[in-house]
């Protein structure tokens, strides 16, 4: 109810319907079924107990969002002339397409999401290392969700996905 008071867009996980939802005041604005790639339950069971674990709220804010790799889309100068004609800011406009990328909150939770591009570039190889092998390292102490998604609603979530963005989890 806290957030549905809100004037602030949050992301519902609903790990009983396998469903990304996006919301505001109460209504839902965006959704997406999801599966996931893992076919350990435990694994969905763990994520839960995981988020809702020592949490003192009933949400949990997005840490981070990491883009591994993309498909690039509009050139940069088209963005700048179309951002000019509908007076939306450039940062809002698309630029690619997510192939990979990462949701990450406190506790080592992260669901780690891919699309079905193909010929996509990484976005920052020397970044994406340090992170894979930091979270190699930290593996036993992170609960990882691997969860496929097409390109199109990808694109959408990654977008709306800024550090900060209230999460909440429906568990199973």
């Amino acid at each position: 109810m806290k957030l549905a008071k809100t004037e602030k867009v949050y992301l519902v996980i609903d790990l009983k319907k396998m469903e990304l939802i996006f919301k505001l005041k109460g209504a839902k604005i965006w959704s997406y079924n999801f599966k996931a790639s893992v076919v350990d339950t435990n694994l969905l069971t763990d994520f839960q107990e995981e988020f809702l674990e020592d949490n003192s709220t009933d949400f949990r804010p997005l840490k981070d969002a990491h883009l591994f790799a993309a498909k690039k889309q509009t050139p940069d100068s088209i963005l700048q002339i179309v951002s000019k004609v509908s007076n939306v800011s450039v940062d809002l406009l698309q630029r690619e397409f997510p192939e990979r990328f990462q949701l990450l909150w406190d506790n080592g939770l992260i669901i780690d999401f891919r699309t079905d591009l193909t010929g996509t570039q990484e976005t920052d190889p020397f970044k994406n290392k340090i992170i894979e092998v930091r979270q190699a390292l930290s593996s036993f102490g992170e609960t990882v969700l691997n969860i496929y998604v097409p390109h199109e609603p990808a694109l959408t979530l990654f977008r709306a996905a800024d550090p900060g963005l209230p999460t909440m989890i429906y568990p199973r």
